[in-house]
Formats: C-alpha cells, sequence, structure tokens
C-alpha cells in the first residue's frame, strides 16, 4: 500500500463524509509519514449511549475529541513533533460535552479542548486548519454557532502555540 500523502487523505474524507459525520487528520512536522487521520463516530452503534453499558465514549464523538483521545499514542508511534498540524472539515465548535482523557479533564467546547491540548505540550506549535466555519447542521446553519465559532477561532488564536485558520488547499505545504 503506497504511503498516505495529505492532499489524497483530504480529497477522501472529504469524498467520505457526509452531513453528520466530521473529520480531522494530525500531521507532524509536515511529514505525510507521521500523519494520522479520525472520524467523528456518531454513526457508529452506542456512540452516543451514555449508559455506562460499554457503549459510551469517555472521550467523545467529535473528530476533536477522537484525536485528543489518539493523541499520546500519536506521540508514541511518531514521536514528538515541533509542529502538529490538525485539519478539520469544520471549524472546532463551542458546544461540545467535557470529557476525560488520561487523567485530565477537558472542558465544553472543542476549541476550548484543542487550547488544553496546546498548553498541556507547549513545545509543540500547533497549527489548526478548517474546511468550514461550525455552525451546527450544514442544510439548516445557526447564526448564533457561526458567531460562537468565529469567537472561539479567535481564543484558539490568542494561545501563544496555537494558529487557526481557514484551510486553502494553495498553501498546503508537502501535500
Amino acid at each position: 500500500m503506497p504511503p498516505l500523502s495529505l492532499g489524497p487523505a483530504i480529497a477522501r474524507a472529504r469524498q467520505l463524509c457526509g452531513n453528520a459525520e466530521v473529520w480531522a487528520i494530525l500531521r507532524f512536522d509536515q511529514d505525510n509519514d507521521r500523519m494520522e487521520v479520525y472520524w467523528s463516530e456518531r454513526t457508529v452503534a452506542g456512540a452516543q449511549t451514555p449508559d455506562g453499558a460499554g457503549g459510551f465514549r469517555h472521550y467523545g464523538t467529535h473528530a476533536e475529541s477522537v484525536m485528543i483521545h489518539g493523541f499520546a499514542q500519536a506521540l508514541a508511534d511518531h514521536g514528538a513533533p515541533r509542529v502538529a498540524e490538525i485539519f478539520l472539515s469544520r471549524s472546532p465548535c463551542s458546544t461540545s460535552p467535557l470529557i476525560t482523557v488520561g487523567g485530565v479533564q477537558y472542558p465544553e467546547g472543542c476549541a476550548s479542548k484543542l487550547i488544553l491540548l496546546a498548553n498541556q505540550n507547549p513545545g509543540i506549535q500547533f497549527n489548526v486548519f478548517y474546511r468550514n466555519l461550525y455552525a451546527g447542521n450544514p442544510a439548516n446553519p445557526d447564526p448564533a454557532l457561526r458567531a460562537r465559532s468565529s469567537a472561539a477561532v479567535m481564543m484558539m488564536n490568542s494561545c501563544p502555540n496555537l494558529e487557526a485558520g481557514p484551510l486553502e488547499d494553495g498553501l498546503l505545504v508537502n501535500p
């Protein structure tokens, strides 16, 4: 199997992603050999079952939460990077529930979770790129959610080792 590269990974994620599913691609140091792909898990049976019967995912169903859950393993597999790029189909939300990963409680909202991840890893520069600004259901966007998402992106950009902005294909390095 040929190695995964960023451009085709993003194209495939766009092709496979429905309105209810969101993707996140994590790449270390602009190296396509150090890349992981994560999906929101809304369509997985039991993914939203908080009954403790084994179906509940303590790390959430948002793609960012799934990525945060896998971040320690990505570090173990690929080594600590200088730069971690996170490519998202939608900007981080401000509404996802609290999660606990590795004994750390992450706050409400994917943007706040990514800020905490960056604060916990001060030696890594996090660059977050998103395809669309989050506004809830794409078929019926909510202007209030869009405004909150815009504010969340601004909040992310106030973190010293975290930058967030729209994904522009022409600006991709080593696609």
